[in-house]
């Protein structure tokens, strides 16, 4: 028997069984010739691991969303919002939004689904399927930033 606590949290675990009349019943709802895919077990390539940081503003009178170099707490400004991607290589991927103070409205309530479209996007661009769109993504305002998010940037 396999009990949730002895699972490291950093892990997660995926068990089948196909040949059980309760998976059988549980598959005919997706309909005939359904095929369950393995899982991508492969090593993520943390030398690979990469953050790149995007502002999104209005300033112009249109949204914006850029690349910002480099990366760091000093390229933040009170007057946007902030995108980090830190998915890229990374045992535990993570999109930040960062909220400055004197962010206007508009931009502190498309920060979310900038990154969320973020992620489709990414998804599509690359072809390895090693993209996931259900990372989680961590929504801070000016000053309440996160440990990991002040460890990253």
């Amino acid at each position: 028997m396999l009990f949730l606590a002895s699972i490291p949290k950093s892990y997660s675990t995926f068990l089948t069984d196909e040949s059980s009349s309760e998976a059988l019943k549980f598959l005919s709802e997706f309909g005939q010739g359904v095929q369950l895919r393995k899982v991508d077990t492969a090593p993520f390539n943390l030398a690979e691991t990469s953050t790149t940081l995007y502002r999104i503003s209005d300033a112009s009178g249109s949204p914006t969303f850029q690349v910002v170099h480099p990366p760091k707490k000093s390229s933040l400004s009170s007057q946007d919002a902030f995108l980090l991607d830190h998915s890229a290589g990374t045992p535990h991927p993570t999109i930040f939004v960062w909220i400055g103070e004197a962010a206007s409205l508009a931009e502190s309530r498309m920060a979310i689904q900038y990154a969320q479209q973020f992620l489709y996007d990414k998804k599509a661009r690359i072809t390895s399927n090693r993209v996931q769109v259900t990372i989680p993504i961590v929504k801070m305002l000016e000053g309440h930033e996160t440990p990991s998010f002040l460890e990253i940037i």
